[in-house]
Parts: structure tokens; C-alpha cells; sequence
């Protein structure tokens, strides 16, 4: 998802006719901190049976995410643990990241960002999780990071 705001051609970096299920789309509108961006990819998911993850700017995957993708069950919700010593298992906002969660679209689908809040991924997560607690599942490890784009 690109910032229209800031780009107005899709360049397209990571879709292909090699990487067919990977989608890129420019929005632009208003809003900060690329909340109604997150907005416009949920509304435009069409394999319904898919997983979403968010990263913001300052996000990082740890390599060991990748692990987990082998493990995932459909209709559930991961948290895990950010490496600036983020516990995954507080799921509230304030104190979970949106890279330290990855979510079942079906889990998520009707679930919208705030538009002009900061804190909106928290928001987002914790109210997925308070829709799906018997959805939820903890893994126990360091998967991002936070601030992990240093120059």
C-alpha cells in the first residue's frame, strides 16, 4: 500500500507475474499514519483466506517470523513479542505494536483503523482480540522489531 499522497505511480516493486498473489495499491486521501491506507487494503482483499500484517515505517521482521508462517492455523489470531520489549501476550493499546500481530482476515474483516488516531493500531488489535479471545494465540518469541531502521 502506497502513499498517494507522496507517490502517484504504483511502482509495482513486489508484484509480478513471479509473486502473483502479492498486491500493491496507491491511496490517497486524507488521514495520518496510514491508517485509512490500512483500511483500503482490508476493503480490497480477495482471497478471503488470507493473513494480514501491518508494518509501519519503523518496523522490522525479525527472520524468525517466517518460522511461524509453517505453523499457522486459518481463524486465528497471532501476537508474539517485539525485541523493544513489547510482550505480545498484553494485548491492549498502548502496549502492543502492530508489527507484533497477524491476523485471519475472516477475524478482522468488518474491524476498521481510526483514521487521525496515533495510537489506532493498538486500537485495531485490541479490538480484534476482544471480538476473538477464543481465537487468540501467544507465541512466546522475540518476531520484530521496533525502531528497527536506524540511519
Amino acid at each position: 500500500m502506497y502513499d498517494g499522497n507522496r507517490i502517484s505511480e504504483n511502482p509495482n516493486i513486489f508484484a509480478s507475474e513471479n509473486n502473483p498473489l502479492i498486491k500493491e495499491y496507491i491511496y490517497k486521501g486524507e488521514g495520518k499514519w496510514g491508517n485509512l491506507q490500512r483500511n483500503f487494503a482490508i476493503d480490497h482483499i480477495k482471497n478471503k483466506d488470507t493473513f494480514l500484517y501491518f508494518l509501519d515505517d519503523d518496523n522490522v521482521i525479525d527472520p524468525s517470523l517466517y518460522n511461524l508462517l509453517k505453523f499457522v492455523d486459518n481463524h486465528k489470531m497471532y501476537t508474539f513479542n517485539q525485541k523493544a520489549g513489547l510482550k505480545g501476550s498484553n494485548v491492549v493499546t498502548n502496549h502492543i505494536d502492530i508489527a507484533m500481530c497477524m491476523i485471519h482476515y475472516e477475524l478482522c474483516k468488518e474491524i476498521r483503523w481510526l483514521a487521525n488516531n496515533y495510537n489506532a493500531d493498538g486500537i485495531f488489535i485490541s479490538t480484534v482480540y476482544e471480538n476473538n479471545k477464543n481465537h487468540h494465540v501467544f507465541v512466546d518469541n522475540e518476531l520484530c522489531y521496533h525502531n528497527g531502521l536506524v540511519l
